[in-house]
């Protein structure tokens, strides 16, 4: 390599390498120029030679160009092709990201930002942690923080800001466009009231015009036309689109049905979600200034910042202008607003700036950072009259049936250039290869896939084909979890493109619970969980022995661990381990006060017998590697506060663990040439001999629900043609990225049972020509299953040793069943199980707190009714329910919460129904001591309240309060669910009881809180029938009997609950929690 630029011959050979197309684009050195580039055409081979010329045929000096590119990896290949190119002047070409290129602005320019050399990056955690604390202070009735679960819209505001910051949106823009959308929402509810209460059958063709001209009307009025009308622009050109193709009466009425109920589903839409909308506006405000305040910026901060100067400065602009005569930008249809205007502004000298872009909207699949096929089309808008659209078509990577497969899908969509921009063929032709049909196949089960996948990989390796250049690809990082644990355990080398969450991993989650109980000795949960890690060496019969008797004699678990005399007497065979474990703890303890973290987290690890345990296990390199991902983030987060306490830092992963931000390894593979397993998006600019597409399933590749609870009002991506369309074209786009990976061969399957769920396949499964496929038998032989089954090692349950068995059976001799433990039973075995036999301590969330606290506010305001005869005054409710919470432990913020929400709610609670109550009344009647039974299930129960309806017909009505919102109740009443269950064991209760000297006629669920949608108090009364009845003692009776034969112990848990979600390793074996660890690896 040398410092001279490529010579004519060089170039003359390079040059004759491109195709026609290609040497057009490279050729096209003036103006706007827009290469529409499909897969495999060899864009980067283009940028470059581009480059080249631009060198050759100007007087420009490689200082005067700047290549954009989407990815840091792709700027180095970008890079590394130049440099055998034209020499060391490649270094001088300022090729990156636009991240990296405002970066290099910002350091270049120090006096226009004078504040860049005390900025730092804001962590994902201090993210997570700055949202709550903005939620913290917003009031305890705000829209965006629902009572009981204050958080739950952290993830959204995450999502939601980054992209906003992406298109460039400052907090008064959003506000601007928030005002416009509700205003028009509020008028086009009105103007539009009659058409959707016109009968279908009335519906006519002129209706639906009238309502779009109304549509049109109002956006415009409402200063909204170039923000919302687009999207109600779309859906009218689908309308006239399928009334165009109807083919009858039926189907044209059905086009207009469609056309109302997507209007008036968007129009309630923009109402429904207006307050959400306005208190995100003061949460981003506030968020930006909590920002500057720290001294702190977001990664995506970098481009506005130099937006926002450029915008203003007049002298850096034209400083950058002068020296960019060129700019080219690769993947350009991946760009999103904010990079977009960097763009517009670099350019913004010249009406027909020299800007060369190369892009796909067939392969844009980044819309969710904020990348949209506006960017090509607005493009070719501002440039019309100057600019070039080439198109580059000679496809050097895939064979012409996966070209024709992949293209015949994506002409599905609408929303593509060829069906705006004049002119263009982009139908993609093969350059070689030798023809093979995609083979598809659908499994029986997730496992069957599993092992057909691992087994044809296997056998591909056999045949000599390089692991490298094997891909497994899928929709979402979790669909790798099973396979990869399969690929493994046949010793099949792979590497995961995007690193693991570590904080998944098994012994990952061991320590930090480990450290939780060290930071906090009151943890009585996470404490009884510890104590069931197999490598602390406990007996696990002494284990759930303590914690019974702990929770039996309401004592601290800590000082029943301490107790070596207490320990003897409840029967545990080995105090002398309880009693290590305990001072163990408590030496940790000391040392969180006295060591650094990074020295405690090394003592426990080393100590705890954690790190011997892991070096015994098949998978030690994975675990190690895990360990030292979260040993780096510690040290990370040390280092940017000294005084980091362990508690500090248990918190902080508790945060990123909650809201589902991964702390991730970096990927790793198990030898230096692996099988690829990335998602589709990963995918995007790579390319394998054989692709392996799995999890093809319909509502998982196509179809997606959108999952947010908070949106973005309409505007923010500007004009995007695909604005309030279904989801389709989106995920149909990144289906086609996925298929023209493949260079030899694509393998499509899929699993029919979904978890219990019957699966259908994609529906672009079914959108492949049956030309380009071949679909393949999947019944397995019994040898085949045999053979899948030895792989997978999918051996029964270990069996719940016999003494725990034994231990168990006595906890059951004199056990009653409630309704409250047959609901946690029918939710969750496991839950059951430790909760309500081993009565493991449980944290009391909020939500709990509150309820009790005003339940004990009723039963006091009741008794003193009962008693006095008269009601007592409002002040003696709120009174009492204030001192019930503050007895509570809880959080400030969640106390002051809790107060707020709870007097405003029993307030107007009081004022409802307070001339109402009848004065006789039993509260809290408990049943514990009537010896009820249920044929053998021995029963109780304890009542809120009892109104004797008549005294003396001895008639009464049942009366069960519950907290939290009446609207998600009708779910629960229905027959067989929780309230249902509730209500009818409360009947059977007082008819099988013989102490019961009433007749109950009904039953009655009082909610305490008001409908979130009406504001109305809400009572549901429902009166019992036999066959209620009847139908409860049967499910009484199968749970009675699974409980005392102990049949419960084998039965799968619900995967959820916080039993489910522990790792108890002391009742099952080593090798259980290796196939634990073994299954997180692919996560993330």
């Amino acid at each position: 390599m040398t410092g001279k630029t490529i010579g004519e011959q060089g170039w003359a050979e390079l040059y004759a390498q491109l195709n026609p197309r290609q040497q057009a684009a490279v050729d096209a050195l003036e103006g706007p120029v827009m290469v529409l580039a499909g897969p495999g055409t060899g864009k980067t081979q283009v940028l470059t030679a581009r480059i080249a010329n631009i060198l050759r045929q100007t007087q420009m000096d490689s200082w005067n160009i700047l290549c954009l590119t989407f990815t840091d990896s792709a700027a180095g290949a970008m890079r590394e092709r130049l440099l055998h190119i034209i020499g060391e002047a490649a270094f001088r070409v300022r090729i990156g990201t636009f991240h990296s290129f405002c970066n290099e602005i910002i350091a270049d320019n120090p006096a226009a930002f004078p504040a860049a050399a005390q900025w730092t990056v804001l962590a994902d955690v201090e993210r997570v942690e700055l949202f709550r604390s903005l939620l913290d202070e917003l009031p305890g009735d705000s829209p965006l923080k629902p009572f009981g679960h204050p958080y739950v819209y952290v993830g959204d505001l995450l999502r939601l800001t980054q992209s906003l910051k992406k298109e460039g949106v400052s907090p008064q823009r959003l506000q601007a466009l928030i005002r416009a959308s509700e205003a028009a929402g509020g008028r086009l509810e009105e103007a539009l009231y009659d058409f959707f209460a016109l009968p279908a059958a009335a519906r006519t063709d002129d209706d639906c015009q009238a309502a779009a001209q109304t549509m049109h009307t109002v956006c415009r009025e409402a200063g909204a036309a170039e923000e919302v009308w687009p999207q109600f622009a779309a859906a009218f050109e689908r309308y006239t689109a399928a009334q165009a193709e109807a083919d009858g009466k039926r189907a044209a009425g059905k086009a207009r049905t469609v056309f109302k109920n997507e209007v008036k589903r968007m129009v309630e839409r923009m109402v429904s979600l207006a307050p959400r909308q306005h208190e995100l506006t003061v949460l981003y405000r506030r968020y930006q200034e909590r920002l500057a305040a720290a001294g702190k910026y977001d990664y995506e901060d970098m481009i506005m910042f130099v937006l926002e100067r450029l915008r203003t400065d007049e002298a850096l602009l034209a400083r950058y202008q002068e020296q960019f005569q060129y700019v080219l930008v690769d993947e350009y249809q991946d760009t999103n607003g904010a990079q977009n205007e960097l763009l517009w502004l670099l350019g913004s000298f010249y009406p027909n700036p020299n800007i060369f872009v190369v892009g796909d909207d067939n392969q844009s699949v980044f819309r969710f950072q904020g990348a949209s096929l506006e960017n090509l089309l607005s493009f070719y808008e501002r440039y019309r009259e100057h600019v070039q659209v080439l198109t580059l078509t000679e496809n050097y990577r895939s064979h012409q049936i996966i070209l024709d497969a992949a293209g015949a899908v994506i002409a599905h969509n609408a929303a593509t250039l060829d069906n705006i921009l004049p002119g263009i063929d982009r139908k993609l032709i093969s350059h070689g290869g030798r023809p093979a049909r995609i083979e598809r196949r659908k499994f029986a089960t997730e496992d069957a896939e599993n092992y057909f996948v691992a087994s044809r990989i296997a056998a591909l390796l056999e045949d000599g084909i390089a692991p490298q250049e094997i891909a497994v690809l899928y929709r979402n990082n979790r669909d790798a979890e099973s396979l990869a644990d399969v690929l493994l355990r046949r010793q099949i080398p792979v590497r995961l493109a995007t690193g693991e969450d570590v904080l998944q991993g098994v012994r990952v989650r061991q320590l930090v619970q480990l450290l939780t109980v060290v930071a906090d000795m009151q943890r009585e949960d996470r404490l009884a969980e510890i104590l069931q890690y197999d490598f602390l060496g406990l007996d696990a019969l002494d284990v759930l022995r303590a914690i019974h008797a702990a929770g039996r004699t309401r004592q601290p678990l800590f000082l029943m661990l301490a107790d070596a005399a207490g320990l003897a007497a409840v029967g545990v065979q080995e105090p002398a381990l309880l009693l290590r474990v305990a001072r163990q703890l408590a030496a940790w303890h000391r040392a969180a006060e006295n060591e650094t973290l990074q020295q405690l987290f090394d003592r426990i690890l080393h100590e705890s017998g954690l790190l011997g345990r892991i070096m015994d296990q098949k998978d030690q390199l994975t675990v190690l590697h895990h360990l030292t991902t979260l040993f780096n983030e510690l040290r990370r987060l040390n280092a940017a506060n000294h005084g980091l306490t362990v508690r500090e830092f248990t918190d902080r992963l508790q945060l990123l663990a909650e809201h589902g931000v991964s702390l991730s390894a970096e990927p790793w593979q198990t030898r230096s040439a692996a099988v690829q397993l990335l998602t589709a998006h990963k995918a995007k600019g790579l390319e394998f001999a054989h692709v392996f597409l799995i999890r093809l399933a319909d509502k998982h590749w196509g179809n997606v629900r959108e999952r947010g609870r908070l949106s973005l009002p309409p505007g923010v991506v500007h004009h995007d043609p695909i604005a309030g369309q279904a989801n389709n074209e989106d995920e149909r786009r990144l289906f086609y990225v996925a298929l023209t990976r493949a260079k030899e061969r694509l393998y499509l399957s899929y699993a029919q049972d979904g978890g219990g769920r019957e699966r259908t396949a994609s529906l672009f499964w079914h959108e492949l020509p049956a030309e380009t496929v071949e679909d393949s038998e999947t019944e397995e032989t019994e040898d085949e299953a045999l053979a899948r089954l030895h792989v997978l090692r999918l051996h029964s349950p270990q069996p719940v040793p016999g003494h725990i068995r034994d231990w168990l059976a006595e906890r059951l001799v004199s056990y009653t069943l409630s309704v409250t433990h047959l609901n946690n039973y029918l939710d969750c075995p496991r839950l059951f199980l430790y909760r309500n036999l081993v009565l493991a301590p449980a944290a009391k969330t909020r939500q709990l707190a509150f309820g009790t606290a005003v339940h004990a506010a009723l039963r006091d305001l009741m008794a003193a009714a009962a008693e006095t005869g008269e009601v007592p005054p409002e002040d003696f409710l709120l009174q009492r329910f204030e001192r019930f919470m503050r007895r509570e432990t809880l959080a400030d913020s969640d106390l002051a919460d809790s107060l707020q929400v709870g007097r405003q709610a029993l307030r107007q609670y009081y004022r409802q129904y307070h001339r109402q109550w009848p004065r006789r009344v039993l509260v809290e009647y408990d049943f514990g001591s009537h010896g009820v039974h249920a044929g053998a299930a021995r029963l109780t129960g304890k009542l809120d309240k009892i109104e004797v309806l008549d005294p003396a017909a001895k008639t009464v009505n049942v009366v069960d309060y519950k907290t939290g919102n009446p609207d998600t109740a009708s779910r629960h009443v229905r027959h067989g669910e929780r309230y249902w269950r509730q209500l009818v064991f409360y009947q059977l209760l007082s008819v099988e009881s013989k102490r019961f000297p009433y007749t109950m006629v009904s039953a009655e669920l009082d909610f305490i809180q008001p409908s979130a949608k009406t504001g109305a108090y809400v009572k549901r009364r429902f009166r019992v029938t036999e066959n209620d009845v009847d139908d409860l003692r049967q499910v009484i009776a199968g749970a009675w009997e699974d409980i005392t034969s102990l049949a419960f112990l084998e039965k799968e848990g619900c995967g959820e609950c916080v039993y489910c979600a522990a790792v108890h390793l002391s009742l099952v074996s080593n090798e259980r929690a290796e196939q634990q660890e073994h299954s997180s690896e692919g996560e993330s």
